[in-house]
């Protein structure tokens, strides 16, 4: 699974090297989190181990090298 992170109306690249991050994914009718590892490119991936299907329901949280938290709903 990867999260690309962009920014603003033109979706500008954010960089992704310093950043941690959380995949939090309903499958099968249960929550499952995924670990987020940085890429370049403003991409963070992580492994499911699962299929995941399409439309699945979930949110992400990213943490900044600031400390500064993010959340998303998907």
């Amino acid at each position: 699974m990867d999260v690309y992170v962009t920014l603003g109306a033109d979706d500008s690249i954010v960089a992704t090297e310093t950043m941690t991050g959380t995949a939090i994914l309903v499958l099968n009718g249960k929550p499952v989190r995924t670990p987020l590892t940085p890429l370049a490119g403003g991409i963070l991936s992580g492994d499911t181990r699962l299929a995941v299907p399409e439309g699945v329901k979930g949110a992400v949280q990213l943490t900044g090298p600031d400390g500064a938290m993010f959340r998303a709903k998907f």
